[in-house]
């Protein structure tokens, strides 16, 4: 299936393989809805498709192991929405991220808390940007997240102070 498709790098077979699984059983398709979606994010530059892809999957009832694994649906609608300038909804699933997050030093935890960062930043909530990129860098361990704080004080209008911190 997709795992084979995509380690011989044909993505495009591996999503047709995972729509068709969508297609067939639309309220049962939790990871068809999230491979689909990543490739559709990541490599196939189709960001609304993936969104609508995401969205079912919040849709249907989870088991456990796939309830683990909400945080990364939740992370990835956030991007998308911060994506689409919908500033509103990508802090509720980056915050759902956060939530859902067994592992609060998980990589996507640290971005969850820097997509609050840029929106706070663009709010001009400069105390909140700099809590939120404190947070990430306590969870990382390193301050790797300079960058981001310096682009929530350019959203901002912050310019100066984006040029300082970068």
């Amino acid at each position: 299936g997709f795992v084979h498709f995509t380690v011989v790098g044909n993505y495009e077979k591996a999503d047709e393989y995972y729509l068709k699984n969508i297609e067939l059983a639309p309220s049962d398709s939790f990871w068809a809805r999230h491979f689909v979606a990543l490739d559709y994010f990541q490599r196939a530059n189709k960001p609304r498709e993936a969104l609508d892809i995401l969205l079912g999957t919040l849709a249907e009832e989870h088991d456990a192991h796939q309830g683990r694994f909400l945080y990364e649906i939740h992370l990835r609608l956030a991007l998308l929405y911060r994506y689409f300038g919908d500033y509103d909804m990508a802090v509720e699933h980056a915050n759902l991220a956060i939530e859902h997050g067994t592992d609060k030093n998980d990589t996507h935890i640290q971005i969850a808390h820097a997509i609050l960062a840029l929106t706070a930043g663009r709010n001009g909530d400069f105390a909140t940007a700099e809590n939120e990129i404190a947070i990430a860098e306590n969870l990382s361990g390193s301050s790797a997240f300079n960058c981001t704080l310096a682009e929530a004080y350019f959203e901002g209008g912050r310019y100066s102070k984006a040029i300082e911190v970068a």
